[in-house]
């Protein structure tokens, strides 16, 4: 018999369940928060223009899906940090 604990219950079991980690990593990344542009910009503090051409210029880490922009919260994050990091100055007045 195998005693399992689910949310702080504790269950017996007459089964042994195997977990492959691989399975596990690929919920864990399907959790990941996806902006859409509007959102991103929300999040920017920016005007949803200014997304765009950060995109075109690809300066913005985004994919299209279903021919929409997505971008992926922990790029934009990594991409904010790494601007402050080398205080860059990002240009959008020419594309």
């Amino acid at each position: 018999m195998v005693f399992l604990f689910f949310n702080g219950i504790e269950i017996a079991c007459n089964y042994i369940i195997t977990i492959d980690i691989n399975d596990i990593k690929k919920v864990d990344s399907m959790k990941e928060k996806i902006l859409t542009i509007k959102e991103t910009a929300q999040y920017l503090k920016m005007g949803t223009t200014t997304i765009y051409k950060l995109i075109l210029k690809k300066n913005l880490p985004a994919t299209k899906v279903a021919n929409k922009w997505r971008i992926r919260k922990s790029k934009l994050d990594k991409w904010v940090d790494e601007m402050q990091y080398n205080n860059n100055k990002i240009e959008t007045t020419t594309l």
